[in-house]
């Protein structure tokens, strides 16, 4: 069993790789300082992904898998995990959490070759955070969700939890960073393409740096459901007080 310590400004907790959270079903995640190949995740690459690296790394006591790339010449990595129509059907119908805890530093200003955590549809739709660094002002993160920005005020120096949750009811997401609300009312971006669920370095052309402690794909079921599941919990302590 692999447990790793998540911590953030607004997060510190022991997860277990697979679990489900009070809320909802993750379908594909990363944590800590493991490999992401082998949570399942498939590494791809391009341009031999000049003068960078993928290694383990602690920082400030937490765990993370750093992706880094410092050269400006052509080169990408990108972790990437597939997902049913199925799934893709279920999280559009219900709902979903795209979830990262990083650190991003030495990313120039750049937001187009910089970190990111995206959620690609076969019917078009992509949901992404792409992280940059501001050096005009002591190179604090910015961040732009589906061509979005927003300057979080956030040092390169400290872990921060993102989170961007898509409403089917209104069929647009938030943005939160930790436990904020900071974007709101996101429309998706236009791209086809087959189901899939990725982060890394996803520009071929810019340096960029993001020390990855936590990346979650999560499902939110229904309320109903959710009403459900504490019903059948009620009922089941129900039970053990009697027996």
């Amino acid at each position: 069993m692999n447990c790793k310590t998540v911590t953030g400004m607004a997060m510190a907790m022991v997860l277990t790789a697979g679990q489900a959270t009070a809320f909802g079903a993750v379908i594909h995640e990363h944590i800590g300082d493991e490999n992401p190949v082998n949570e399942g995740f498939t590494m791809s690459s391009t341009g031999g992904v000049a003068a960078g690296e993928a290694v383990a790394v602690t920082v400030d006591g937490v765990d993370a898998w750093r992706i880094r790339k410092t050269s400006t010449t052509a080169g990408t990595r990108t972790y990437n995990a597939p997902l049913t129509e199925e799934q893709r059907s279920e999280a559009f119908a219900e709902g979903f959490i795209i979830r990262a805890n990083v650190r991003v530093h030495g990313n120039n200003n750049n937001l187009t070759g910089s970190p990111t955590v995206d959620f690609i549809a076969t019917t078009g739709q992509r949901y992404a955070i792409s992280f940059g660094n501001n050096t005009a002002d002591n190179n604090k993160v910015i961040v732009s969700v589906n061509g979005t920005n927003y300057d979080t005020g956030l040092s390169d120096a400290v872990f921060a939890l993102y989170e961007l949750k898509y409403n089917p009811v209104t069929e647009d997401a938030n943005l939160y960073i930790n436990g904020d609300l900071a974007l709101s009312d996101l429309a998706p971006t236009t791209l086809m393409g087959f189901n899939r669920f990725h982060f890394g370095l996803n520009s071929s052309g810019a340096a960029g740096a993001g020390d990855f402690n936590l990346v979650q794909f999560e499902i939110i079921p229904e309320p109903a459901s959710i009403a459900l599941l504490g019903l059948g919990s009620l009922l089941l302590m129900r039970r053990k007080r009697l027996a």
